[in-house]
C-alpha cells in the first residue's frame, strides 16, 4: 500500500512539474507574440522613434529628426523623413526614406548584418 502511495505522489508531482513548465512556456511565447504584435503599432513605433532621436542627439551632440519609423518582422526598418546635422550644423543626412534589411537575429548577439540597404531622395555630406 505504501508503494502505491508513493507511486502515486511522484506521479502527480511530475504532473504538477510539466503543467507549470507549460504554463510557463506559454506565458513566455504570449508575451514575445505581444511584443512583437505591439511593435507593429504606431504610438509604440513613435515612443521608439522619440526614444532613438533622444539617445542620437545626446550621443553626438546634433540636431536629429526621425519623421517616421516602420519595424517589420522579421528583417526590416525603414527610417522616414530623416535629418541628420553634423557638429558644425551643417546637414549631414537629409531625405525622404531609408530602407534597411538586417538580420534581427544577429541583433541578439549584439552583432548588426546589412543585407540590404536602399536609399530614397537622400541627401548626404560626405568628407574623406
Amino acid at each position: 500500500m505504501t508503494s502505491e502511495k508513493k507511486k502515486n505522489s511522484s506521479g502527480q508531482i511530475i504532473k504538477r512539474i510539466a503543467r507549470i513548465l507549460l504554463r510557463t512556456v506559454l506565458i513566455v511565447v504570449l508575451l514575445l507574440i505581444t511584443l512583437l504584435v505591439l511593435i507593429q503599432t504606431p504610438p509604440v513605433q513613435n515612443f521608439i522613434v522619440k526614444k532613438a532621436t533622444g539617445y542620437l542627439e545626446n550621443k553626438l551632440h546634433t540636431r536629429v529628426e526621425i519623421g517616421r519609423l516602420y519595424i517589420g518582422f522579421p528583417k526590416d526598418i525603414v527610417i522616414e523623413n530623416i535629418y541628420l546635422q553634423d557638429q558644425s550644423k551643417d546637414t549631414l543626412i537629409y531625405g525622404k526614406k531609408i530602407k534597411v534589411d538586417i538580420s534581427m537575429l544577429k541583433l541578439l548577439d549584439n552583432e548588426v548584418e546589412v543585407n540590404d540597404l536602399r536609399l530614397n531622395q537622400i541627401t548626404a555630406k560626405v568628407k574623406r
